[in-house]
């Protein structure tokens, strides 16, 4: 390679300038012409971390102009002040560049500005953000002087006005906190004059996964993918049925696409639109749904090839019929042939939702709290109990009810017991407008506890928005408490509330106020007797949360106040470590001070409200001997409520 020659103000072959009505002298040095080099300097920037920095780090930025592959081991990259003339600072270098291909090297930095791209190296030289000298050397030994003319140097850069050595007539222009030297064409140019190779521009560092700049006009045999190149064909659905979806991406291109790090094609899908089924299927490469709302495939085209993607999809019953929903399809590929996708092509395609109004009227707006009147994809039937000896006396029965008139629905149901933290769990398959009733002593024989069934994808299992679910139950107690409870629900208020991929082997379901209704954190119990009246009142409580493949929380310590007929108030507490809380209002509980019966006297009734002390769900029932009972009433909501659910495929 050739050496190259460099300016110093102090060396070299100097011309002497006297001046007038003075004896003092300068001298300046002119470069001879050198012949350009493989590897180049392309960019640096030495104000990373500084006021007003777009980037946290200082940088330098090589570049091969050549057309072979040039290996940087044994290399160094060297720094030295403007004016410094002692030992250069260094940082060594490792791997190979390709033709085409940029190097970045992050240096010092501070804490203003955003990282820099993924670095190829990374080292401290501490860059002058104005003015300095930068040098290519081909060896890990130090520079020293200030314009050593050693024939290791590849590529010199000399950046700012008083540069004390540079390549040709003049140093690069000087740099700043916001801006950079850029050497002209890509980094392609190379006269060996700093001044007219580098621009100062806005700092725009690019790595070797940036895309290739070949500096020869031999053309890249790389993969095309077009917009034209891409014919996506939805079918035709019968009411409320998933939609048929077969996608063909031909490449074009002269060379292959190969199977290159991240997607070669991505599917995404609109809200109250969703995947239905088991995700893909592709003719060739690796196809899988991330969530329920997007669909990535992996894998190599040839020259000319084309290859087949399909999967189903449906469009929430929420969307009126007639309206358009539309799927974009992005294919990334490898236009230049360099290992990395840095290409894309866009298309997307509709379909028209296809499913009937359930009814005459307004739909029911998803609410961000519970609702015992109104549809939900999650119910909670606050209260089960039976006695397989003795059913008729003591069992509960509990219906579920589809009443959306065309799709179908799989419902998990989970079995939580009072006391235990073992969850029994099943599904109920529901066509459309179907109504299911079962006896707790069929299901689940001698518990007491509570239900929770949430609508589930049929292939899947996935928890799914399915606003459509309404149950009740019907107790009878051996103790004479008999009630009819409208289970509570939750409605799905994101169209995809929950995420789920392949692999998954359970799904976080968040009572949120964004994925799903959020959940009661304060009850409130009104018309409560005095113990002296003739009324007998149970209240159950339920802890909503936990993971139900090991057990759902515990109800922990409640805190309330209890009022009576005087708005006097009155503070009480309990603990339990029980999934279900059950207890008589009687003298002795809630205690407070004085107790009950002194608080509201005979002829008399209050209320109470109560609440976790620390944050989480909490829902209930009342129950009445022969007075029937009611769902506890919702005070103040939380978001803090989960469940993690088993990720089970129905067999419906």
């Amino acid at each position: 390679m050739p050496r190259r020659q460099f300016t110093s103000l102090a060396l070299a072959v100097s011309l002497t300038f006297l001046q007038f009505a003075s004896s003092e002298s300068r001298t300046v040095t002119y470069a001879a012409a050198a012949a350009p080099g493989s590897i180049v300097i392309s960019q640096i920037f030495g104000g990373g971390g500084n006021s007003g920095a777009p980037f946290q780090n200082d940088f330098v930025e090589l570049f091969n102009r050549s057309a072979a592959p040039v290996s940087l081991s044994g290399h160094s990259i060297q720094y030295i002040s403007a004016t410094g003339s002692s030992t250069w600072s260094k940082t060594d270098l490792a791997g190979t560049i390709p033709p085409g291909q940029y190097f970045l090297i992050q240096l010092a930095g501070g804490s203003t500005g955003a990282p820099l791209p993924a670095p190829d190296a990374s080292g401290t030289l501490n860059l002058a953000a104005t003015a300095g000298k930068v040098a290519l050397v081909n060896s890990t030994a130090a520079l020293t002087g200030a314009c050593p003319s050693n024939s290791s140097i590849i590529d010199l850069a000399g950046y700012g006005s008083t540069a004390s050595c540079f390549e040709g007539s003049g140093p690069a222009p000087a740099p700043s906190a916001t801006r950079s030297v850029i050497r002209a064409s890509e980094g392609c140019t190379d006269t060996d004059d700093n001044q007219s190779d580098f621009s100062a521009v806005v700092p725009a560092p690019r790595n070797s996964a940036s895309p290739l700049h070949p500096c020869n006009s031999t053309p890249v045999q790389g993969a095309r993918i077009t917009a034209e190149d891409i014919r996506i064909n939805i079918g035709d659905a019968t009411s409320c049925s998933p939609f048929p979806v077969t996608v063909h991406i031909t490449n074009s291109g002269t060379g292959a696409q190969r199977d290159n790090a991240g997607p070669e094609a991505v599917f995404t899908f609109p809200v109250n639109t969703m995947i239905a089924g088991a995700g893909c299927r592709a003719s060739t490469g690796e196809c899988a749904a991330v969530n329920a709302s997007r669909i990535e495939w992996n894998g190599a085209i040839g020259a000319g090839e084309t290859i087949a993607i399909e999967f189903d999809f449906t469009i929430s019953s929420s969307v009126a019929p007639g309206q358009m929903r539309c799927i974009e399809t992005t294919v990334n590929y490898d236009a230049n042939d360099d290992g990395a996708n840095e290409s894309t092509a866009t298309v997307s395609a509709c379909a028209t939702a296809n499913c009937p109004a359930a009814g005459p009227g307004t739909a029911i707006a998803a609410s961000v709290a519970p609702d015992s009147s109104g549809p939900g994809s999650v119910l909670v039937f606050p209260f089960y109990a039976s006695s397989a000896a003795s059913a008729h006396a003591e069992n509960t029965r509990l219906s579920l009810t589809n009443t959306h008139p065309h799709r179908a629905v799989a419902v998990h149901l989970f079995f939580i017991a009072e006391d235990s933290p073992q969850v029994a769990d099943a599904f109920l398959c529901l066509t459309p407008n179907q109504t299911r009733s079962f006896l707790a002593s069929d299901i689940d024989p001698n518990v007491a506890g509570y239900v929770i069934a949430a609508a589930t994808d049929e292939a899947t299992g996935c928890p799914i928005n399915f606003n459509h679910l309404i149950g009740d139950a019907y107790i009878k107690l051996a103790s004479g408490h008999t009630a009819g409870i409208a289970a509570e629900s939750f409605a799905a208020i994101a169209a995809t509330p929950v995420a789920c991929t392949p692999t998954s082997i359970t799904a976080e379901m968040r009572f949120d106020g964004v994925n799903y209704s959020a959940a009661p954190r304060t009850l409130a119990l009104d018309g409560i007797p005095s113990p002296g009246d003739p009324y007998d009142m149970i209240l159950v409580v339920d802890r909503l949360g936990g993971n139900l493949t090991t057990g759902a929380s515990t109800i922990g310590q409640v805190a309330g106040l209890l009022y009576n007929d005087a708005e006097q108030a009155f503070s009480f507490e309990w603990n339990t470590s029980r999934r279900q809380f059950r207890s008589r209002i009687s003298s002795a509980f809630p205690r407070t001070a004085p107790r009950l019966d002194v608080i509201i006297p005979r002829g008399s009734t209050g209320w109470m409200k109560f609440w976790r002390t620390t944050d989480g769900a909490i829902l209930g029932v009342r129950l009445t001997a022969h007075a029937g009972g009611s769902n506890l009433k919702v005070m103040r909501l939380t978001a803090a409520a989960a469940l993690i659910v088993p990720l089970i495929p129905p067999k419906c």
